[in-house]
């Protein structure tokens, strides 16, 4: 009798069990790294899940949450860059992974590059003083007494850059070549470019001697008889 007693209580006890809903699995805790430049943190990065905030990236560029979903359930984590940097296209696909990855930490990484760049152009044009630097036909800079300068211009990543050294004064008529022009074509990131065009100076002719008068020939007198 008491056997038969244990091993029905026994089968009691399995049956409140499979009853009983399954333990809850904590959050999965998600990390986002951002740059704006490759190893350059940025901070000011929001994260939205599901149109929800749910993060913002501090100055060392890191942005951590936890999402409480089912197990292999997908997320899309959309990301907005701080002004002056271009946003990805796309949202961050996250997936849930309770059961094989309990206790770690899924981390991402974002860029946002910059939507404009820092150019600077080191000019030499050691016969070329004060000459008038133009970009489109305005003047960004101008070289000095030794004929050099250093411009500094902020354009788009991808974008070309031409410059020209303007030497249409009467007083560089001499100079060759001629407004000389240079273009540069600029990626996505902040770049350094020299612009040397060689200018010589046009070797000056020399005057022609003018030669004198030939003196006239005085007219022979004619005798007539």
């Amino acid at each position: 009798m008491t056997r038969s007693f244990s091993v029905a209580s026994l089968f009691a006890l399995f049956a409140v069990a499979a009853c009983r809903p399954p333990a809850r699995l904590p959050p999965q805790q998600f990390t986002v790294h951002a740059v704006g430049d490759p190893g350059q943190p940025l901070g000011g990065v929001e994260l939205r899940l599901r149109g929800i905030p749910v993060g913002t990236t501090d100055e060392l560029g890191v942005a951590s949450f936890a999402v409480d979903g089912d197990e292999g359930e997908a997320f899309e984590l959309a990301v907005r860059c701080p002004s002056g940097h271009q946003s990805p296209t796309k949202p961050i696909a996250l997936v849930t992974r309770r059961f094989a990855a309990a206790g770690l930490v899924a981390e991402y990484d974002v860029r946002c590059p910059a939507t404009s760049r820092t150019v600077v152009v080191a000019v030499t044009g050691e016969k070329g003083r004060r000459l008038p630097i133009l970009q489109l036909g305005r003047e960004v800079g101008r070289t000095d007494t030794s004929g050099v300068a250093t411009v500094l211009l902020r354009t788009g990543p991808f974008e070309p850059v031409d410059l020209t050294l303007d030497t249409s004064g009467p007083e560089n008529a001499d100079l060759r070549p001629q407004n000389p022009t240079a273009t540069f074509l600029v990626n996505d990131r902040d770049v350094v470019f020299a612009f040397d065009p060689h200018l010589t100076t046009a070797a000056k002719k020399a005057a022609r001697a003018a030669r004198p008068a030939a003196p006239k020939a005085s007219p022979i007198p004619v005798r007539i008889q």
